[in-house]
């Protein structure tokens, strides 16, 4: 469970925050408010974008009034938020909740690819007069599969599509399997894995590297080791941006000079 923030408490950090006066500001913080637990309500329901000034009675107004709203809307437990935004629960599948809340933990920046993805198969399961997971069986996985190929076929999707699709459903099916909801486990047949992919760009020179970091450093920025740090870590790892986002501190063992990255 998400443990949620004092009232006290978030009014005081909200106060504490420069230029705090501000309806942009506040709705900034308001986002931070929705992912701790606190309010369920979208921003616009309870308060206009215009600018002006706000006072500290104010904000304790319109977090108690999101509660109340919360409480009265009928609705609410067909929308929940993902990375401060409302999303709409068409699956309505608690194991499907419990899935991406679990995903929330972990902080992942591609948890909205796998909120659609897995909602677009479930959805699709649905189709097939399958609403419990406990029922589903493997076969109607090669169902799913045969609706994937359908699509390429006629160039709807592309094979890269597909297979991205099949990943995040593995994921799935792998969160299902350990949690005792299913019996089996699924591995993506080598027809949707395609050709490794090519690009013309794929080397970059020591001289077009060493350009780089010397313009980062003569750029006199106020987080000059953080921008050479990713730089670096980029340029000598060749990741890609979501697994830099995904860093954390207890990622880096500085006794034994090494970086765990998650994708």
């Amino acid at each position: 469970m998400i443990k949620k923030m004092p009232l006290s408490l978030s009014l005081k950090k909200i106060t504490k925050r420069k230029h705090s006066d501000t309806l942009n500001t506040l709705k900034k913080y308001y986002q931070y408010l929705t992912l701790q637990g606190l309010v369920n309500v979208e921003w616009s329901l309870i308060c206009p974008s215009s600018k002006r000034t706000v006072k500290r009675q104010e904000i304790e107004i319109l977090i108690k009034t999101s509660k109340v709203r919360c409480s009265k809307n009928k609705k609410d437990n067909n929308i929940f938020y993902l990375n401060g935004r409302r999303k709409k629960d068409y699956v309505k599948n608690q194991i499907f909740r419990n899935y991406i809340e679990q995903m929330k933990k972990s902080n992942l920046p591609c948890i909205e690819g796998h909120y659609s993805t897995i909602g677009y198969f479930l959805r699709f399961l649905k189709q097939q007069g399958i609403s419990q997971l406990e029922l589903l069986q493997y076969d109607s996985i090669k169902k799913y599969e045969e609706h994937l190929a359908t699509r390429y076929n006629l160039k709807e999707i592309n094979k890269t599509t597909a297979y991205d699709k099949l990943l995040k459903l593995k994921s799935f099916i792998k969160y299902l399997y350990m949690n005792n909801i299913v019996s089996f486990k699924y591995d993506i047949p080598h027809k949707f894995k395609g050709n490794k992919i090519t690009r013309d760009n794929e080397y970059v020179t020591n001289e077009d590297r060493l350009a780089l970091i010397e313009t980062i450093i003569h750029m006199n920025s106020r987080h000059l080791q953080r921008d050479l740090a990713t730089t670096l870590i980029f340029v000598e790892i060749g990741c890609r941006p979501i697994e830099v986002c995904n860093i954390r501190i207890s990622d880096v063992n500085i006794t034994e000079s090494t970086l765990t990255l998650f994708c």
